[in-house]
């Protein structure tokens, strides 16, 4: 198994080598100043947990076709990502995946997806709404915007 490029955490852009097919658990973890990561078109299948969790300035991520798992909380707290696409390949949305992403207003679903799990999009404050397609056969707690209890 090849072994995960390091990148600087001082970095504000990073494009991750094509050669890479999963990012490991917390590989860019609280990475504050990065605002745009460029993925592989080719071959990257797995994002681990908290891979990008707590990159308060990630702006800009696009997930290709082909990425097939998210980890938990890959994303959570990112509070500056503004819009996700899910790909096709992505089968489920685990759980905390986006949860505290507060500036996220849009999301993009597609069908294939089968799951979204607990909490998956909580206290994502700008999200009004969200398109749940109809291959969707699990949708567990979830909740948008502030919690209410």
């Amino acid at each position: 198994m090849a072994t995960f490029p390091r990148y600087s955490k001082r970095s504000t852009r990073i494009r991750v080598h094509r050669t890479v097919t999963s990012i490991p658990y917390q590989a860019f973890y609280n990475y504050d100043k990065l605002i745009a990561v460029e993925l592989p078109e080719d071959g990257l299948r797995h994002i681990g947990n908290e891979a990008f969790a707590a990159c308060a300035s990630l702006k800009e991520i696009h997930l290709c076709e082909g990425l097939r798992s998210i980890g938990e909380r890959a994303f959570c707290v990112c509070t500056s990502l503004e819009r996700i696409s899910i790909p096709s390949t992505v089968h489920a949305i685990p759980d905390w995946a986006f949860r505290c992403c507060i500036a996220l207003k849009e999301v993009r679903l597609v069908e294939g997806l089968r799951r979204i799990g607990d909490d998956a999009f909580h206290d994502c404050r700008a999200l009004t709404s969200i398109a749940v397609p109809p291959t969707v056969e699990e949708l567990d707690r979830i909740h948008f915007g502030i919690a209410r209890h």
